[in-house]
Parts: structure tokens; C-alpha cells; sequence
């Protein structure tokens, strides 16, 4: 973030970029992504698998402004308009900790995070979570929908009904991609 000038070690964000590398839409190399963020003066830059997860050290005070200038420096450098929402490494701690299913599950490949721009208002959750139907689950809590599918993501279709009802943008990680985040956003 040019100009930015920070007293002490700035904390560590994790930055996830909506629907990038998904189905050949919005195509973004890593390593190019790793270069436009760094060029952007952010540091400690670094990418987790290929599907727009990325690590970086951001000021504290400037933390707000993080996904917009990572949302900038992309159209800017690549021309791609990409949404972006951000979690401090604390904030990714908490998440995990509030996994409702209370234990890890069975199959991490069917547990889900939604990460949504903004909590979601507390007297929507209950129609909300009512959205699930068979043998899928869903809570939410604050600004994350956890999702239980059993027959895979099928909460697919889910997701796009919750970003509408709740009129927010949102982006989904399985429980083994966001577990691995918040370790390596820890480390």
C-alpha cells in the first residue's frame, strides 16, 4: 500500500479473491499476482493453491483499505475486475474456532466457509439457515456461512441465494483450505 507508513511489524492478512482461476474465468497466474501485489508495496506476499488465496502483511490501521487496493492493483495491472474480501490471521483464528459442528468434520471436502463482506444481520440467520434443505447444514455467524454438504458443494446454488438475500458479495473455501490459512497465516 504506497504511502503507507506503519509503526511496527504490520499484521498478517489473508486476502481471498472472488472467482479467480474458476472455470477458465478471471485467469490469474500466481506468481503474476505475487508480483502485482508486491509492486502494490505490500510484503510478505505469498499465494496458497490456485484459486486466489493470498498471504500478505498489511498496516493495522490501514486494514479497511486492504481489499479495495488489492481490488485496484489487479484491474490496474491485469485488467481484471476481481472482488476481494480480507481476514486477519486473528480473524481466521476465531473462524476456525467457531466451527458449529464443534469437532473437525469427516470430510473436510464437504465442509464449507463462506466469507461474506459484512456480518450478516443476526435476525436474517434463522431464514437464512432455513435456505438448507436434505442432508446439508448451514450457520451462520457473523460475517461466515459454514456449510455442511454432504453430497459435495452442492451448496453451490445455496450460496448465490444467500449472497442474494443478504444483498453482499461472498466467497467460499472448503474447511481444508481455510484450516491450512489460518495455519500459514499463524506461522
Amino acid at each position: 500500500m504506497q504511502g503507507v507508513v506503519a509503526a511496527g511489524p504490520e499484521p498478517r492478512h489473508v486476502a481471498l479473491l472472488r472467482g479467480v482461476n474458476v472455470a477458465g474465468r478471471s485467469k490469474i497466474a500466481m506468481a503474476e499476482l505475487r508480483a502485482v501485489l508486491r509492486a502494490s508495496g505490500f510484503t510478505g506476499v505469498s499465494t496458497y493453491l490456485q484459486s486466489g488465496n493470498v498471504l500478505l502483511d498489511a498496516p493495522v490501521a490501514h486494514s479497511e483499505a486492504v481489499g479495495p487496493a488489492i481490488e485496484s492493483a489487479i484491474a490496474t495491472a491485469l485488467g481484471l475486475e476481481v472482488k476481494v474480501l480480507i481476514r486477519s490471521a486473528a480473524e481466521l483464528t476465531t473462524i476456525v474456532a467457531c466451527n458449529p459442528l464443534g469437532a473437525e468434520p469427516d470430510s473436510p471436502a464437504r465442509y464449507f466457509v463462506t466469507f461474506l463482506s459484512r456480518a450478516a444481520d443476526p435476525n436474517l440467520a434463522p431464514e437464512i439457515e432455513s435456505l438448507a434443505s436434505g442432508d446439508d447444514r448451514l450457520w451462520i455467524r457473523g460475517a461466515e456461512a459454514y456449510l455442511w454438504c454432504l453430497s459435495g458443494f452442492s451448496g453451490l446454488r445455496l450460496i448465490s441465494r444467500i449472497e442474494k438475500r443478504l444483498a453482499m458479495r461472498a466467497t467460499t473455501r472448503n474447511w481444508h483450505t481455510v484450516r491450512r490459512l489460518e495455519a500459514l497465516a499463524r506461522a
